[in-house]
């Protein structure tokens, strides 16, 4: 049993390893054009 437990709380560390290193750039990515879009938005008000 114990072996088994172990073995299945390893896939999900490295799913959780897989979806951070593969998802979290593309999330990162999103934000900044979020973030951007809102600075253009800020600037072409105020202009």
């Amino acid at each position: 049993m114990g072996d088994s437990q172990a073995s299945f709380s390893d896939d999900i560390i490295a799913l959780e390893l897989f979806t951070v290193l593969f998802l979290l750039p593309a999330d990162v990515a999103g934000l900044l054009l979020a973030f951007r879009g809102l600075i253009w938005n800020t600037v072409i008000r105020r202009s």
